[in-house]
């Protein structure tokens, strides 16, 4: 009788009380890119951090020349990394580049979307800031 009340303790002592916290596996929603009124450029700043990505969208209008570009931010947090932009143009498909200028003139009338994730083999360190830069004229 004993063992079997101590192999109760131990399995009672050792069972979670709570579920554990799960990791958010949902993709990021994106942040629409707005630019001030008369104004043709903007600039975000953003942190990655391991295998993280950061999307945001971008209306434009058919003929805009549209330029794109992804920094490594000053050193503020984490290590120096390269990020790297993947575009899709409004209705159209991801081409498979990967890139840290994208530059186009507009054909459509629509909604970009643009990826920004971290060149893993050419990064000082898995995380850090980086500045977007973005123009449509």
């Amino acid at each position: 009788m004993k063992p079997f009340i101590f192999c109760g303790i131990l399995i009672f002592c050792g069972a979670p009380v709570g579920a554990a916290p799960r990791a958010n596996t949902s993709p990021q929603r994106p942040q629409a890119l707005h630019f001030a009124r008369g104004a043709t450029s903007l600039a975000v700043r953003g942190f990655l951090g391991h295998s993280q990505n950061r999307f945001y969208t971008l209306k434009t209008r058919a003929g805009q020349k549209l330029r794109i570009r992804a920094d490594s931010a000053p050193r503020t947090s984490g290590y120096g990394i390269v990020p790297l932009l993947a575009v899709t143009p409004p209705r159209g498909k991801f081409n498979g580049d990967k890139t840290a200028i994208y530059a186009t003139n507009s054909s459509r009338s629509g909604i970009y979307k643009i990826r920004i994730s971290t060149n893993l083999m050419a990064s000082n360190g898995p995380s850090g800031d980086f500045v977007l830069r973005v123009s449509a004229r």
